[in-house]
């Protein structure tokens, strides 16, 4: 009985199966070939990681995760520094540029790279997804840190001057503050991008390392919103499914794709039959080398791209900042905003913005703001050279960025851009303000500078000085002509005054007459021979204004304004503005009616007498003293920190004085600073 149920049983299955192999042939996939979504799972090792599974699955099929052998993906696995660029490379589309370099940057001087690695290392410092820091420590076979991560990611993005910019952004993560200061930026716009999100206790945890399941995720959310031009993605509504192909309309028109014969399909994060696709399907396809190897089923098709790709024909261009860009794309045409540093590209060759025509064929790379991020232009590129003459205004080195500014017109500055001065080779950094310059550019960048010093002198006088965080600046009135000139004076120049040893920039007051060098528009050498007159006031201080912006003071009821820097000596001993009080003598040194010095003395009396009256605000306590030898009348205020001695009472108080008590009172700058009363 039991052999003839087993018999019955196998029988049912070989039908089944005939049927199924009858209707998968009817259809195409015949030939030995596994109908499209019923193929076996990818890797043995990820059931417990639902939440991943499509994603490795996606990334697989499209190549760009692969297995560690034997059906395993080790999902649990820590992600290494090298994998997460490669990875970036990847999703980017920029792995074929890696292979066949076999040379490291000459920067290079981290731990050794493997052989196969080295163009990925290479790529990658070029497309800015590592730094100048990062050639001097990587460290390929680390775990990468989640931080680290995100600013690979957002660099592959192109978006590192935006992450730049908001540095000092709040982090909406629990833990925000272990986020080293020089990721805050990446972090912050991975988030805002949706592309790493925390766990669900809004944690981001910096410093912990990424698994490999969670890398699969993360580039596929990356994959989802980066148009690379390449295989990529398609959606749409199904129309039809047949054979081994599928029919989608998309916005515009009806299009028809080859099925993978290992084609996944996903509905809901489940995997699904190919089947059980039905007519007017939403779907999101991944295409590799011109087939369909991925297929999600979706309620909604959204268009949330960081990056897009606009292919078409350059209809308008504004060459002038701010750039901008008409392109005609299939039947629109399409203005866009163009950035400031616009990466451009003439059939692989690096260009310039300026080099761009009106009827090129071009394809525009744009971020989420609409903004043209990246242009290549279908044609080869002839760098244009232009020649710039003019007086250096301003110039701006930096270990990443350089700018000069000639005749206030500013221009990029290559790092290696060759320089001479006067004839002899130098370099950038010998450039100075002021000099005569004879710059030529290729594709608006300066690549060579051929410079003079320009030195004269002049005879007159000091009219104004400022200070600036540059340094100080003299205002200088000619004496031949009247005509008045500015020019800064150079931190380490020379200064020589009648009658003053040692002089220095501080000393140089208004009114001061001499002669003046001056070296591409800088002073660099001071010779004063006749001295401004200053004017002196001397007396008790009777009042302090001090601000931030007005400082004022008033000597025996006669104010004065008070210079910013002026000088303050307190009983021989340098001091600050704050430290001056009310009632100290002090001696004032004025030019042009300013206080540009102040030495004051701590001025001290004693009193003895007797208390007549008491008297306490919210300022404080005031005493009336009727002075014992004279009978005059004083009052004073106590200070805070008055120290009180009186007769048979331990730890005497403000509070313990009464009128009629007699005794000595010190009295320090108008205040009453000390109490001994003896009766």
């Amino acid at each position: 009985m039991r052999m003839k149920k087993i018999i019955s049983l196998t029988l049912t299955l070989v039908l089944v199966f005939s049927i199924g192999m009858t209707s998968v042939h009817a259809s195409g996939w015949g030939n030995g070939m596994v109908p499209p979504g019923l193929a076996k799972k990818t890797f043995n090792d990820i059931d417990a990681f639902k939440w991943a599974e499509k994603s490795i699955e996606k990334m697989f099929q499209k190549g760009f995760i692969f297995g560690v052998g034997n059906d395993m993906f080790a999902p649990k696995a820590a992600v290494t520094k090298l994998e997460a660029i490669i990875m970036s490379l990847r999703v980017m589309g920029w792995e074929e540029e890696a292979k066949g370099i076999t040379n490291l940057p000459k920067k290079y001087k981290g731990d050794k790279v493997a052989n196969w690695a080295t163009g990925y290392v290479t790529i990658a410092y070029e497309k800015g997804i590592l730094d100048d820091v990062d050639m001097m420590y990587f460290k390929p076979n680390d775990p990468a840190l989640r931080h680290e991560v995100a600013k690979y990611v957002v660099r592959a993005l192109g978006y590192e001057k935006e992450a730049q910019k908001n540095m000092n952004k709040e982090i909406p993560f629990v833990d925000a503050a272990l986020v080293p200061q020089g990721s805050v930026g990446y972090v912050y716009l991975v988030n805002d991008f949706g592309l790493m999100q925390g766990d669900n206790q809004k944690r981001f945890n910096p410093m912990g390392t990424m698994t490999r399941a969670e890398m699969a995720v993360l580039f596929s959310r990356i994959d989802d919103k980066v148009d690379t031009g390449k295989d990529g993605a398609v959606s749409g509504e199904v129309t039809r499914i047949y054979s081994n192909k599928i029919s989608v309309k998309t916005k515009d028109k009806t299009e028809t794709f080859d099925l993978d014969s290992r084609v996944r399909v996903y509905q809901d994060d489940k995997r699904i039959d190919i089947d059980d696709i039905k007519v007017g399907t939403k779907v999101k396809m991944e295409i590799k080398d011109g087939k369909v190897v991925f297929i999600e089923v979706v309620d909604v098709i959204e268009d949330d791209k960081i990056i897009t790709r606009y292919k078409g024909t350059v209809k308008e261009i504004n060459k002038s900042k701010p750039y901008k860009l008409a392109i005609q794309a299939e039947t629109m045409i399409i203005m866009f905003e163009v950035v400031d540093d616009v990466e451009v590209s003439f059939k692989g060759e690096n260009g310039s913005f300026s080099g761009i025509q009106k009827d090129d064929e071009v394809t525009a790379v744009v971020d989420r703001k609409n903004r043209v991020i990246k242009i290549e232009v279908a044609r080869k590129y002839v760098k244009p050279v232009e020649t710039v003459k003019g007086y250096i205004t301003n110039i701006e080195l930096s270990r990443r960025y350089n700018k000069i500014t000639i005749d206030k017109k500013t221009y990029d500055l290559d790092a290696e851009a060759k320089v001479k001065i006067d004839g002899r080779n130098k370099e950038l950094a010998d450039l100075k303000l002021g000099m005569y310059v004879d710059a030529r550019l290729e594709e608006d960048v300066v690549m060579y500078i051929d410079a003079e010093n320009k030195e004269k002198t002049i005879s007159g006088n000091v009219i104004d000085i400022t200070k600036s965080v540059q340094g100080t600046s003299l205002k200088i009135k000619e004496n031949k002509t009247n005509k008045e000139y500015i020019y800064l004076v150079q931190k380490d120049a020379s200064v020589y005054i009648e009658g003053l040893r040692n002089a220095k920039i501080e000393d140089i007051r208004k009114g001061d007459k001499g002669e003046f060098e001056i070296l591409n528009d800088v002073i660099v050498d001071v010779y004063i021979d006749t001295v401004a007159k200053a004017e002196e006031v001397e007396g008790s201080i009777t009042n302090l204004e001090l601000t931030r912006r007005y400082n004022k003071i008033a000597i025996d009821k006669k104010t004065y304004d008070i210079k910013a820097d002026a000088k303050v000596k307190i009983d021989g001993k340098n001091k600050a503005l704050a430290d001056l009080k009310i009632g100290m003598y002090a001696k004032l040194v004025l030019e042009d009616g300013v206080v540009v010095s102040i030495d004051a003395e701590n001025a001290e009396k004693i009193i003895e007498g007797e208390i007549i009256s008491i008297t306490k605000d919210f300022l404080g306590t005031t005493l009336k003293i009727k002075e014992e030898d004279t009978d005059k009348e004083y009052s004073y205020p106590v200070h805070k920190n008055v120290k009180i001695y009186i007769k048979n009472v331990r730890n005497a108080k403000i509070e313990d004085l009464l009128k009629g008590d007699e005794g000595e009172f010190t009295i320090l700058n108008g205040s009453i600073v000390e109490i001994d009363i003896e009766d």
